[in-house]
């Protein structure tokens, strides 16, 4: 008896050896699947948004910039921004243009913050500057490429300014973190923000 018993014992650690096996051959399939996904990035098509629309989006009517000079002097340089002072005009960005327009945008909030962007719906290239609420250079992202949506770029120190230029502007004026920031926006009246 003891004999029937010992093989039986052994078929079940065999049976338990090969089910191990299989989940682990089902994990590593799983794995490799999700980090192949991972590492080719590629933009998830959102099933409302046909890839037709991005083409065919427009600045909506009666939708109007101010537009304010915003001064770098230790780089001796000056931009004229179109203010995204809404949070219509802040959802747009510069997401709905076809080129840049001008010299670029910036986006004020009420009150400093960790912000986050993306380039969804973006056409080309860009500098994204965090400014804190002195108008200090927080963070510098050069050449920000449409193809790194839906991927974020976030600032971890609080910003309350975010300044969209041309790509490789910043390098080009000498743009770099510390660096100040001169100009004057009236109080943001979108209370959302």
């Amino acid at each position: 008896m003891p004999k029937a018993s010992g093989a039986r014992t052994a078929s079940v650690r065999k049976n338990v050896l090969l089910l191990a096996l299989l989940a682990l051959i089902i994990v590593a399939g799983v794995v490799a699947y999700v980090l192949g996904t991972v590492r080719d990035n590629k933009p998830a098509q959102k099933p409302w948004q046909a890839p037709e629309a991005r083409e065919s989006q427009t600045i909506p009517d009666g939708l109007e910039y101010q537009t304010v000079t915003v001064a770098v002097p230790s780089a001796s340089k000056t931009y004229e921004l179109q203010v995204a002072d809404t949070l219509e005009k802040q959802r747009l960005g510069l997401g709905v243009r076809e080129s840049i327009g001008g010299d670029g945008m910036i986006f004020p909030y009420t009150k400093p913050q960790q912000l986050c962007y993306w380039m969804k719906d973006m056409k080309y290239s860009i500098d994204m500057i965090w400014l804190d609420p002195s108008k200090q250079v927080v963070k510098l992202e050069p050449e920000v490429s449409p193809s790194t949506y839906p991927r974020t770029t976030f600032c971890q120190d609080e910003a309350q300014y975010v300044v969209e230029l041309a790509s490789g502007q910043a390098a080009r004026d000498g743009v770099v973190v510390g660096m100040t920031m001169e100009f004057d926006l009236a109080a943001k009246s979108d209370p959302a923000q």
